[in-house]
């Protein structure tokens, strides 16, 4: 053995054991994030459905044709009745106003809004749910995504536990249908376990802790509440919006709670996994660079360490027994926090013990990111160029 191997297998041992000190804390982590969230779909549903509080969904579309014939039915058969509808049609370029209104004729209860120009600094979305809250009457707004499955009761639900439990915002996890493929199932997981020990769910009710939370599928917010916070104004060019909400209403003193969606509401992520590299171009650097290269390289490395590190450690050493015992034993690691995350994902349990695979995916999806914006100096998203200056200044949030 020389002594380039011995530094080499040293090096293989410390990057093992970090990797092992690095699932343990996961797996505590994840644990105590996910326990007692409480699943939609098992929560009781409102009293009396038919005059509860009023109720207005704001649901933003930009060429959501292929969505919008399924969504808006489901929408209209909740059994919760007391509510608004507003379809915003978001310079579309499909037939996804043509569609709005076709419902638009066929219930009083449906609202739409044509939107053909976006005002300088501002984000698509962002604007269209501002326009979306400027006309809506109810006493709570729901913010939601076109392409969410809303199963009956779902609204129902909800309704009732934010009723019960004096909450001022609720957010809840839709179910991901990324199953349907292998590597979205993969990467559902992935994302799962990453998000998880990120995001302390537990601690996001606390007012006297930082964490906050929101999720675009599903954001239902007190308006009395919604209108002491600076608004979507303060959101305008905020590319994480939804998370985005989340913080503006903790920093106004608010309570959010953290339901899961599993049986209740449902999404396809994204079709397959080139869509999904692509959907997360401005999203990444962003989230996890937080507009800083420096810090992109930093975390992409932290990531991609803990997929590669049980191969090193495997290779570099000097018996074939321990390097094979070494690697069974680190794939075992992602895999025993794929079955903690599997309560939640619903993905097949064997995808677990392929998660650092998960975890080099994404780290070149966030390099991509970062390139992007890096070459670029900005991305262009739904035909609106928006540099990443402008993006940096009037970012708001910090994952």
């Amino acid at each position: 053995m020389t002594a380039q191997t011995s530094v080499i297998e040293i090096l293989a041992l410390l990057a093992g054991i970090l990797f092992l000190i690095y699932w343990v804390l996961s797996w505590f982590t994840m644990r105590q994030s996910l326990a007692g969230l409480k699943m939609l779909s098992q929560l009781p549903q409102y009293e009396n459905e038919q005059s509860g509080p009023k109720l207005s969904i704001i649901v933003t579309a930009c060429n959501e044709e292929k969505h919008l014939g399924e969504t808006i039915p489901r929408l209209l058969a909740q059994t919760y009745r007391s509510f608004e509808l507003i379809l915003i049609n978001d310079r579309s370029t499909d037939r996804t106003g043509e569609i709005i209104e076709s419902f638009v004729s066929q219930d009083s209860r449906i609202r739409s809004i044509h939107i053909d120009y976006l005002p300088d600094n501002w984000l698509g979305k962002v604007n269209a749910l501002q326009k979306g809250v400027e006309i809506a009457s109810g006493d709570y707004y729901l913010f939601t995504d076109a392409d969410i499955e809303f199963h009956a009761t779902a609204i129902s639900s909800a309704m009732q536990y934010v009723e019960n439990h004096h909450v001022d915002h609720l957010a809840v996890f839709p179910f991901n249908r990324g199953r349907k493929t292998f590597s979205m199932g993969l990467l559902s997981m992935a994302f799962a376990i990453l998000y998880f020990n990120a995001t302390k769910i537990k601690k996001v009710s606390d007012p006297s802790d930082k964490s906050h939370i929101g999720t675009g599928a599903f954001n239902l917010v007190k308006k009395s509440s919604f209108k002491k916070t600076p608004g979507f104004q303060w959101l305008r060019l905020e590319i994480i919006d939804d998370s985005g909400l989340g913080l503006m209403l903790k920093k106004a003193g608010f309570q959010t709670h953290v339901l899961n969606g599993f049986g209740a509401i449902e999404m396809d992520w994204y079709s397959d996994l080139w869509a999904m590299i692509q959907g997360l171009e401005k999203n990444l650097f962003p989230a996890l660079g937080h507009y800083s290269y420096g810090k992109a390289l930093i975390r992409g490395l932290i990531i991609l360490g803990t997929g590669i590190a049980p191969l090193a450690a495997s290779v570099y050493t000097s018996s074939w027994l321990l390097g094979a015992a070494t690697l069974l034993f680190q794939s075992l690691m992602p895999g025993i926090s794929g079955l903690i995350t599997r309560k939640y994902t619903k993905q097949n349990a064997y995808i677990g013990f392929l998660i650092p695979l998960g975890y080099l995916i994404f780290v070149f999806a966030l390099a991509q990111s970062t390139f992007l914006h890096c070459y670029r100096k900005g991305i262009n998203w739904r035909g609106t160029w928006y540099s990443t200056k402008k993006l940096q200044r009037e970012s708001r949030v910090r994952l």
